[in-house]
């Protein structure tokens, strides 16, 4: 059984402290700081199927230009031989955080393998995406804030 855990995320000029439940939900975060903090329980969220590839998306957070630096917060699910599909968005850079699962990073013309743990940036413009070729379901929190 899994415990119980924080984890901490570095963004541009904040410190995100995200607490991870058993079922590996988002219950609260504190943005250490920027003198801002919130609790969203995202327990109450539903996953969502993601309009392109084989993948659902759960957007926790999310704000437009304007709003702050930070863009997004949310999970991603992407079940066995499923994808996350190639994309970029050149106004946001991004971090994955692999919560459960193995799949692959496929980021320009290269394909790393990722696993529960491993932490990835990548540049908003840099055309990235995910896919799962195991039997066990991947799931990723994503972050993208502004550039």
């Amino acid at each position: 059984m899994k415990k119980d855990r924080f984890k901490t995320l570095f963004l541009p000029y904040c410190t995100l402290m995200i607490y991870i439940n058993r079922n590996e939900m988002v219950d609260s975060y504190v943005n250490v700081g920027c003198g801002v903090w919130r609790i969203i329980n995202s327990g109450d969220m539903a996953f969502e199927p993601y309009s392109k590839g084989v993948a659902d998306i759960k957007r926790v957070l999310r704000q437009k230009a304007g709003e702050g630096r930070f863009e997004g917060l949310g999970f991603l699910r992407i079940p066995p031989n499923g994808v996350f599909p190639k994309h970029n968005h050149p106004e946001r850079e991004e971090i994955y955080y692999v919560t459960s699962g193995s799949g692959t990073l496929m980021i320009e013309d290269k394909e790393v393998a990722v696993a529960e743990g491993s932490v990835v940036y990548v540049s908003g413009d840099v055309p990235h995406g995910l896919s799962n070729s195991t039997d066990k379901t991947l799931v990723v929190l994503y972050v993208t804030a502004f550039v």
